[in-house]
Protein backbone atom coordinates (compact mmCIF):
# COMPACT_ATOMS: atom_id res chain seq x y z
CA UNK A 1 0.00 0.00 0.00
CA UNK A 2 1.43 3.20 -0.86
CA UNK A 3 1.18 5.92 2.07
CA UNK A 4 1.06 9.68 1.04
CA UNK A 5 1.19 12.42 3.34
CA UNK A 6 -0.76 15.85 3.47
CA UNK A 7 0.48 18.62 5.52
CA UNK A 8 -0.77 22.06 5.39
CA UNK A 9 0.78 25.16 4.72
CA UNK A 10 -1.18 28.07 4.78
CA UNK A 11 -3.05 28.00 1.80
CA UNK A 12 -2.09 24.57 0.43
CA UNK A 13 -1.22 21.32 1.34
CA UNK A 14 2.30 20.07 0.68
CA UNK A 15 1.58 16.58 -0.73
CA UNK A 16 5.00 13.45 -0.34
CA UNK A 17 5.08 10.11 -1.06
CA UNK A 18 7.80 7.44 -2.50
CA UNK A 19 7.53 8.41 -6.51
CA UNK A 20 4.87 6.13 -7.80
CA UNK A 21 4.00 7.05 -11.21
CA UNK A 22 0.13 6.29 -10.25
CA UNK A 23 0.08 8.99 -7.32
CA UNK A 24 1.66 11.22 -10.48
CA UNK A 25 -1.15 10.81 -12.62
CA UNK A 26 -3.89 11.00 -10.06
CA UNK A 27 -2.24 14.54 -9.11
CA UNK A 28 -2.19 15.72 -12.86
CA UNK A 29 -5.64 14.69 -13.28
CA UNK A 30 -7.43 15.90 -10.57
CA UNK A 31 -5.43 19.17 -9.86
CA UNK A 32 -5.66 21.88 -11.86
CA UNK A 33 -2.14 23.11 -13.39
CA UNK A 34 -2.34 26.59 -11.83
CA UNK A 35 -3.19 24.59 -8.47
CA UNK A 36 -0.50 22.78 -8.29
CA UNK A 37 3.74 22.88 -8.54
CA UNK A 38 6.26 20.20 -7.61
CA UNK A 39 9.31 20.72 -5.90
CA UNK A 40 12.04 18.49 -7.09
CA UNK A 41 14.77 19.30 -4.57
CA UNK A 42 12.20 18.28 -1.63
CA UNK A 43 10.39 15.60 -3.90
CA UNK A 44 7.08 17.56 -2.55
CA UNK A 45 3.74 18.64 -4.48
CA UNK A 46 2.19 21.53 -3.28
CA UNK A 47 -1.31 21.59 -4.01
CA UNK A 48 -4.05 24.65 -3.69
CA UNK A 49 -5.89 23.77 -0.66
CA UNK A 50 -9.42 23.86 -2.53
CA UNK A 51 -8.10 21.08 -4.55
CA UNK A 52 -7.23 18.66 -1.61
CA UNK A 53 -10.03 17.34 -0.61
CA UNK A 54 -10.88 15.98 -3.61
CA UNK A 55 -7.15 14.75 -4.49
CA UNK A 56 -7.11 12.84 -1.44
CA UNK A 57 -10.34 11.24 -2.51
CA UNK A 58 -9.50 10.28 -5.45
CA UNK A 59 -6.07 8.61 -3.76
CA UNK A 60 -8.23 6.62 -1.44
CA UNK A 61 -10.76 5.57 -4.07
CA UNK A 62 -7.25 4.07 -5.68
CA UNK A 63 -6.25 2.13 -2.52
CA UNK A 64 -3.76 4.75 -1.03
CA UNK A 65 -2.89 5.49 2.52
CA UNK A 66 -3.54 8.66 2.85
CA UNK A 67 -2.39 10.97 5.83
CA UNK A 68 -2.80 14.41 7.37
CA UNK A 69 -6.34 15.42 5.70
CA UNK A 70 -9.79 14.52 6.65
CA UNK A 71 -11.78 12.23 4.54
CA UNK A 72 -15.00 13.70 4.13
CA UNK A 73 -18.20 12.87 5.81
CA UNK A 74 -20.51 11.32 3.92
CA UNK A 75 -23.88 13.65 3.07
CA UNK A 76 -26.60 12.62 5.45
CA UNK A 77 -30.06 13.51 3.49
CA UNK A 78 -31.82 16.64 5.42
CA UNK A 79 -35.11 14.58 6.67
CA UNK A 80 -36.89 18.12 6.60
CA UNK A 81 -36.09 18.94 2.98
CA UNK A 82 -39.49 18.52 1.91
CA UNK A 83 -41.43 20.43 3.91
CA UNK A 84 -39.09 23.40 3.65
CA UNK A 85 -39.39 22.64 -0.22
CA UNK A 86 -43.04 22.62 -0.13
CA UNK A 87 -43.39 25.61 2.55
CA UNK A 88 -41.42 27.46 -0.23
CA UNK A 89 -43.88 26.67 -3.04
CA UNK A 90 -46.79 28.09 -1.10
CA UNK A 91 -50.20 26.81 -0.26
CA UNK A 92 -51.68 27.09 -3.88
CA UNK A 93 -48.84 25.54 -5.22
CA UNK A 94 -48.25 22.35 -2.99
CA UNK A 95 -50.17 19.90 -4.72
CA UNK A 96 -48.90 20.93 -7.89
CA UNK A 97 -45.16 20.25 -6.92
CA UNK A 98 -46.16 16.90 -5.03
CA UNK A 99 -47.31 16.17 -8.22
CA UNK A 100 -44.57 16.99 -10.16
CA UNK A 101 -42.06 15.41 -7.84
CA UNK A 102 -43.70 12.49 -7.54
CA UNK A 103 -43.16 11.75 -11.47
CA UNK A 104 -39.35 11.51 -10.65
CA UNK A 105 -39.57 9.88 -6.84
CA UNK A 106 -42.11 7.32 -7.21
CA UNK A 107 -40.59 3.78 -7.19
CA UNK A 108 -42.59 2.65 -10.03
CA UNK A 109 -41.14 5.68 -12.01
CA UNK A 110 -37.43 4.66 -10.90
CA UNK A 111 -37.32 6.78 -8.03
CA UNK A 112 -36.59 6.27 -4.14
CA UNK A 113 -39.66 5.23 -2.01
CA UNK A 114 -38.01 6.88 1.54
CA UNK A 115 -38.04 10.29 -0.68
CA UNK A 116 -41.14 9.88 -1.86
CA UNK A 117 -42.71 8.91 1.71
CA UNK A 118 -40.92 11.98 2.78
CA UNK A 119 -42.52 14.32 0.24
CA UNK A 120 -45.68 12.74 1.00
CA UNK A 121 -45.74 13.21 5.09
CA UNK A 122 -44.31 16.44 4.41
CA UNK A 123 -47.82 17.16 2.49
CA UNK A 124 -49.66 15.51 5.23
CA UNK A 125 -48.15 17.55 7.96
CA UNK A 126 -48.74 20.76 6.01
CA UNK A 127 -52.63 20.00 5.32
CA UNK A 128 -52.82 18.89 9.06
CA UNK A 129 -52.49 22.32 9.82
Amino acid sequence: MIAIRFARRGAHYAVTSRYNPDVVATIRSVVAGFARTYDPATRTWLIDAAWASALASALRAQGMYVTGIAEPAPPTPDRDWAAALLAAVGPDRVDAAVRALSRVLHPDAGGDADLQRQLLAARDELRRR
